[in-house]
């Protein structure tokens, strides 16, 4: 990027109102005029946060949720208080516990704050399951050849 004033080459360019025009310059030109500050919109804040942490939701994530619901139905509350006390709407909620429907990450965040219990992983937490689940199978199942193995080793 170069900068609009002295043409110097640079990594980052600021912008500067300077009399009355706005530019993009470098660090030592953008003392000549008045700075203007980077503002992120909101949006930006969010995604970003939610890229770093690239959460996904857990497996059976709707378990969790069935549990607090069945506790709540066994207070003697109806379906209908439930989900407004939650703050949703009663089809959603039932097709939540169900699991019949994928909920976003911020409506997972806020589930998890009413179960309790955490709804939500990173993707690297995730692969680890993935990864412990695919040892211990391999681990447990034994194929034909193994059990031909077995069986000649027994005879000798």
């Amino acid at each position: 990027m170069i900068c609009e004033i002295c043409g110097k080459e640079t990594d980052k360019l600021r912008k500067v109102y300077i009399e009355g025009v706005l530019l993009e310059v470098c660090e030592e030109c953008a003392k000549l005029g008045k700075i203007i500050p980077e503002i992120k919109k909101k949006t930006e804040i969010r995604k970003s946060k939610e890229e770093k942490e690239e959460l996904v939701l857990k497996p059976r994530w709707y378990v969790a949720v069935r549990r607090c619901l069945e506790k709540e139905l066994k207070k003697g509350l109806k379906m209908k208080d439930i989900a407004s006390k939650w703050g949703i709407k009663e089809t959603l909620l039932r097709k939540i516990s169900r699991g019949d429907i994928e909920i976003d990450i911020p409506t997972a965040k806020k589930l998890e704050k009413i179960v309790g219990e955490s709804l939500v992983m990173t993707i690297e937490e995730k692969g680890e399951i993935s990864n412990i689940k695919k040892g211990e199978e391999n681990e447990h199942k034994r194929t034909l050849g193994d059990m031909v193995i077995i069986k000649i080793k027994r005879k000798k």
